[in-house]
Parts: structure tokens; sequence; C-alpha cells
């Protein structure tokens, strides 16, 4: 059967991590094209390997697409006013489909005040739904929770963050836990956004730091060296 849409287009400012180019960039122009955290790499490339015929905005030009693909994070929180001009292209006419919006909370408990410019987005990304199916997609249960409080969760469902769908094996969970059953071999540590952790966590982040310091083991950082807090200190 063929497709609704034809040429979707992802519409993020953030670029994928790809072309010929990628190898010889150095680091504070990578930095600034996945939007100064590599983890956006992520759901960016999840949703371009999940959805069939999507292309980066960089490789196909908004005015031949048919459907705008939105890559979201965690747009959701007190500290962050979302406004109607952030909604890509909210203007041209277009269908969008937002994907893995979340709301950022201490713990899933919090009673979350979404800012009225951030409702006006979101009413707004709805407004754009191809058809009468939901258009926005969202990481879990409790950002459901925290729209459904504030009547927005009508055009929502709930699908996890795009990089879940990575990994093309259906018995992932079987497999995973295979491993955790086996001896360690190797540790990779991925910490928070260095940037912003509080100094409160700042212990947490050292320890997180000591286990790797044996062979074989390694820590990712999602942020470049330059964004490190001085209150690291030597790491």
């Amino acid at each position: 059967m063929q497709r609704q849409f034809q040429n979707p287009v992802l519409v993020n400012p953030t670029r994928p991590a790809a072309g010929s180019d990628l190898p010889f960039v150095d680091v504070d122009t990578f930095s600034r094209w996945v939007g100064q955290n590599t983890g956006n790499m992520t759901f960016l490339h999840a949703l371009l390997m999940s959805i069939e015929g999507l292309r980066h905005i960089t490789e196909r030009p908004l005015s031949a697409a048919d459907i705008k693909v939105w890559g979201c994070s965690n747009f959701i929180a007190e500290h962050r006013h979302m406004t109607v001009s952030e909604a890509p292209t909210y203007t041209d006419g277009k269908p969008m489909v937002a994907i893995g919006l979340g709301a950022e909370a201490p713990n899933d408990a919090y009673d979350l005040k979404v800012p009225e410019p951030t409702q006006e987005w979101i009413a707004a990304i709805a407004s754009m739904a191809p058809n009468d199916c939901p258009n926005i997609a969202l990481r879990g249960s409790y950002t459901y929770k925290v729209l459904k409080k504030y009547g927005l969760h009508g055009n929502c469902a709930i699908l996890g963050c795009p990089s879940l769908f990575i990994n093309p094996h259906h018995d992932l969970g079987a497999r995973i836990r295979e491993r955790v059953a086996s001896p360690i071999r190797s540790v990779a540590v991925a910490p928070g956004n260095i940037a912003n952790i509080p100094r409160k966590t700042l212990s947490l982040e050292r320890h997180l730091v000591e286990l790797i310091e044996r062979p074989r083991r390694h820590l990712y950082l999602p942020a470049s060296f330059a964004l490190i807090p001085p209150h690291y200190g030597d790491l």
C-alpha cells in the first residue's frame, strides 16, 4: 500500500551526524551541528531510520515537503517558555508531526506548571495534524498526565523516545537480560549534561568517573569540554 506522504522532511535545525565532511570538522562546529548536545544525534538518527523516506531539511528543501517531522526533547519545563514562533514553519500550511516531546521535572509526582506560551505552542503543533489521528508523540505517561491537566492531550500518544526503536531486534529485552547475567567485559558511562549539573550532584558525577578509571571502561560526554563548569576541577 502506498504511504500517504511521499516527501517527509525533518525540520530540526540540528544536523544529523552524517555526510562526507563529518570526519574533517572541528569540535566546535560539530557541537553546533548537534545543538551543543550529542544526545540529539541519537533520536534524530532514530527518526531517520524509522520513518520511510524521511530526509533532513539540509537534504530536501521544505518547499518539496508534503509533511514536516520535528524531533522533540524535554521542551515542557517551568523554566522554558516555548512560543508559537518556535514551531517550525508554523504558517506554511503544511501538516506536522512532533515526536519525542517530554516534560522535565524532579520526579513523576511533581505538579509541573506549564507556562502559558508553552501551552499555546503545543496547541499550535496540534493544529497542524495531518488527519484526525494524534500528531504529537510523547516520551512517557508523566508527560501525558501533565498535558491532560491542561486539556492538551487530545492530539497526543505515548510512544517513548525515538531512540527506543534504533535496535531492530524484537527480542532486545531478552538479549539485554542475558548480557546482564554475563560477566562484565567493559563499562561505559554517559553522564548528564555536565554544563548544567548543580554542585550537589558533583560527588555522584565524580563517582561515575571513578567507575571508568580502569581498562576497557569509557566516559562519553554529551557536551564539549569547553562547557564544563570551573567547579568540576580535574575530573
